[in-house]
């Protein structure tokens, strides 16, 4: 989780978990980028992957990390509970449903990734980073998991 000790905008940011199964993967991943936007935001992109590749059990304790939060907001703020209160949210039944659907994610991730590959957790704010968080990282075929820290 982020937590912001200095000034707090109205920015957003995004974490992207990237995986490519191989190195034929990685270099689709390139060209993916570069015909979807350029060959300047691909270079960008993919400097940015290599400065912050990381194993896979990081990858995994990341996503780990983070899922609780995003699924905790899916949860929280789904049309069937969204007006069941804060009560209900420390409730038994809605601490299972987000233990539930937890581990089923973290289990999808595991099956997705095989264990193998090549990993790397990516940043971008709307702030600063332009399109990145919105519309490019999210479009791409190599990006495993968008966590959001809005």
């Amino acid at each position: 989780m982020k937590i912001r000790s200095d000034f707090v905008t109205n920015s957003s940011s995004s974490s992207f978990i990237v995986h490519f199964k191989n190195k034929d993967d990685f270099i689709s991943g390139w060209d993916e980028v570069a015909n979807k936007c350029s060959a300047e935001i691909a270079d960008r992109v993919f400097n940015d992957i290599e400065k912050n590749k990381c194993t896979y059990s990081q990858a995994l304790a990341f996503y780990k990390e983070e899922i609780k939060y995003v699924v905790e907001y899916e949860v929280y703020y789904a049309p069937e509970n969204r007006n069941k209160g804060h009560i209900w949210r420390w409730s038994d039944e809605c601490k299972a449903i987000i233990d539930r659907r937890v581990k089923e994610r973290i289990n999808a991730f595991i099956r997705g990734t095989k264990h193998r590959g090549y990993f790397s957790i990516v940043e971008y704010c709307d702030h600063t980073d332009g399109d990145m968080e919105h519309d490019i990282m999210p479009r791409m075929s190599f990006v495993l998991e968008q966590i959001s820290h809005h």
